[in-house]
């Protein structure tokens, strides 16, 4: 019954989620201000990354839980059937998917600040680059996580069976069907879990302070209607950004 309820919940909130999107993106194309012409190819870019997880999300359903504890991911969606590496292929991806949510929100809120603040010509190969710049520590961190996190042989079956009770796995499923990821007590393990936490202060830390100062910069530069206009833009940018990062959150 548990897995049954879980995988409807997921379903749930997916389409739930994809149908917000979807809208954002209509809203998008459809009411975009001329101001805002700049920003609409790279809000829609935003919308996309998080339909994407969304849709990992449904199909990987990760289950975090302490096996014995040991940190593991159990999969309820269709990746479950997977032998590994693929299974653990799949929640890689899927994490990878939520971090570059952050992140990609992350280069938004810094080609705002060099284009408002710094008034600096953003062309695409400069884009691009900002997008590769943000990139790199990710593909870093699920490097290492790669290395530190995926099962093996010996450990990719659940042997804790009050847990495997409290989650309704049979006995036969423990047998013949593995987990998606284990974490393991080692260095590059602790070292991978401290750089997954440095990334995300660093990254939330950039978005607070471009957009402080973009803000400061609005208030001080522009006056009358033009202050207005402004302010509308960044806050309607603002809105739909942190609801990218707050909403992918909570799946």
């Amino acid at each position: 019954m548990l897995p049954e309820l879980y995988s409807i919940i997921i379903s749930c909130v997916g389409l739930i989620g994809l149908f917000f999107n979807f809208l954002l993106i209509y809203l998008i194309i459809r009411y975009t201000m001329k101001e805002m012409e700049v920003y609409s190819k790279i809000l829609l870019q935003t919308c996309i990354v998080d339909i994407i997880g969304i849709v990992l999300f449904v199909i990987v359903q990760p289950v975090f839980i302490s096996d014995n504890g040991i940190g593991t991911v159990w999969e309820y969606g269709i990746t479950h059937y997977l032998p590994n590496p693929w299974q653990f292929l799949s929640f890689i991806l899927y994490a990878f998917m939520i971090r570059f949510t952050s992140v990609n929100v992350c280069s938004q809120f810094i080609f705002r600040y060099l284009t408002v603040v710094r008034s600096v010509n953003i062309r695409r190969r400069h884009y691009l680059a900002i997008i590769i710049s943000v990139l790199l520590p990710i593909i870093l961190l699920f490097t290492l996580s790669f290395l530190s996190n995926n099962p093996t042989p010996e450990n990719e079956h659940l042997t804790n069976y009050e847990l495997a009770q409290i989650l309704e796995i049979d006995n036969y499923t423990m047998e013949n069907y593995v987990v998606g990821m284990r974490t393991r007590p080692t260095n590059l393990s602790s070292i991978s879990s401290k750089y997954a936490t440095f990334l995300t202060f660093v990254t939330y830390s950039i978005i607070i302070i471009c957009g402080i100062r973009i803000q400061y910069f609005v208030r001080c530069e522009y006056i009358g209607p033009n202050l207005e206009i402004m302010r509308k833009v960044n806050k309607q940018i603002s809105i739909v950004l942190w609801s990218q990062v707050k909403n992918f959150r909570l799946f």
